[in-house]
């Protein structure tokens, strides 16, 4: 019998650690290396995607947490 797959929970769960982990090495390299101002923009670009998937799985906690999902 196969493992059931993942709620959407856990999946959750599972991505916030290592979007927290990218977008802290990410900062830290901005911290370290601000004299390129190429590179500066990408990092700022990679954390600014970075927080757009963070906002989609807090969006996706709350609905899990809304009363009105817990009644269906």
């Amino acid at each position: 019998m196969s493992p059931a797959p993942p709620t959407l929970r856990q999946v959750c769960h599972d991505l916030s650690q290592p979007l927290t982990a990218a977008r802290g090495s990410l900062e830290l390299a901005l911290r370290l290396d601000s004299h390129d101002p190429d590179r500066a923009e990408f990092l700022t670009d990679a954390v600014a995607a970075l927080d757009r998937m963070a906002a989609m799985i807090e969006r996706s906690r709350a609905t899990l947490a809304s009363p009105l999902q817990h009644e269906q």
